[in-house]
């Protein structure tokens, strides 16, 4: 495969698969960062490593389904990340970084430790094509910091990742390498890239099964909206009162009440649940939202078990339908919610909207302004 690369990444792949370690890739879009993580790999292999990859691209993920990071263990001559058996997976719950920077890091973190676990003389880990702006910033930095890597290998056209590596610049580790994008990369269009991802997902949800889960025995994390103490029914029925609107379930707890409603509730509807309730934050999410929401499944030990899909849920029991490529829920004592909602025909049902952020806003607000 090196004969039809770059003279320049040539001579890097060459060099580089002499030594063991940790190599993070990072660059923009349609550089060709994956068949330079494939290409070097493969090379890796062929020297005898044992060579790992790990897959951050959570937005076109080759190894597991998008929204999460996974490994897996070069074997053979594969032609693709993506014929790579999934070794482990770490569920981000996003196809997008920003807002998900820390499961990112962490996830990273976690497969690199498990493909170490598993003998790897070599891992290679391939980032998201994310690399504007601060948030871009602190995820590289976050993932150098976290992981140490020997090499960090920066494909650029001109110098758009030099905000990103300026932190590095100067260390004695890691080294940095820069290569300019393959001339044979492809770039593809954003309905390529939906398409693809539809397929991932069609693709992982196409043998499984449906199970029944209990949220009440399950830690609930991510942006789960629930957690606090559910409201007694008489204060259920003045929020009620004061909403004009049917109210599923409400909870109070860090200084807000979460209320999920048949349909969704206006700005001077959730101003008048404010008004009765002591001024406390009010969170008013549709029961729509929690429909089709992709959920992380967790064992007790942290590891993650598989990806699923909210089909359905019972709010006055906390008792759900999930669908995943599970045969049981025996082992799940985490459930981890996710900020995209998908069908298992792989169709993405849009962002979630402002209640979820909203979930996460538990600041201060100053009287008069606005939420």
């Amino acid at each position: 495969m090196t004969g039809s690369l770059p003279e320049g990444w040539r001579r890097t792949i060459e060099e580089l698969r002499q030594q063991g370690g940790t190599i993070l890739v990072i660059g923009a879009v349609d550089v060709g960062k994956t068949s330079f993580c494939l290409a070097l790999s493969l090379a890796a292999a062929l020297k005898g490593l044992r060579c790992g990859v790990v897959d951050a691209d959570t937005g076109q993920s080759e190894i597991g389904p998008p929204t999460t990071v996974g490994c897996g263990v070069v074997e053979g001559t594969p032609s693709s990340l993506s014929q790579l058996d999934p070794l482990s997976l770490f569920f981000v719950g996003s196809t997008s970084p920003p807002g998900h920077l820390t499961p990112l890091v962490v996830g990273v973190r976690r497969m690199s430790d498990r493909l170490r676990s598993e003998g790897c003389d070599l891992t290679v880990v391939d980032l998201p094509g994310f690399v504007q702006g601060p948030a871009a910033r602190v995820m590289v930095e976050g993932v150098i910091s976290a992981l140490r890597p020997t090499v960090v290998v920066a494909i650029q056209a001109r110098d758009e990742l030099a905000p990103l590596l300026a932190g590095a610049r100067g260390m004695d580790a890691p080294r940095l390498v820069t290569l300019e994008p393959a001339p044979m990369a492809r770039r593809r269009s954003a309905e390529e890239r939906a398409t693809r991802r539809r397929l991932k997902f069609a693709e992982y949800f196409g043998k499984s099964t449906v199970l029944d889960l209990d949220l009440h025995s399950c830690a609930l994390a991510g942006s789960s909206p629930f957690g606090g103490v559910p409201l007694r029914p008489n204060l259920r029925r003045f929020i009620e009162r004061r909403a004009s609107a049917e109210v599923l379930y409400a909870e109070q707890g860090g200084g807000r009440i979460v209320v999920i409603t048949r349909t969704p509730l206006d700005g001077a509807a959730r101003a008048r649940i404010e008004e009765g309730v002591n001024g406390l934050d009010v969170v008013a999410i549709p029961a729509g939202w929690l429909q089709n929401r992709l959920l992380g499944l967790v064992d007790g030990m942290g590891e993650h078990l598989a990806v699923g899909i909210l089909e359905q849920m019972d709010l006055s029991t906390l008792k759900a339908s999930v669908r995943a490529p599970l045969h049981s829920a025996a082992s799940i004592r985490q459930v981890i919610f996710g900020s995209l909602c998908v069908r298992a025909d792989g169709t993405e049902l849009g962002p979630s909207g402002q209640a979820e952020l909203r979930l996460f806003d538990n600041g201060p607000r100053e009287p008069g302004t606005a939420r």
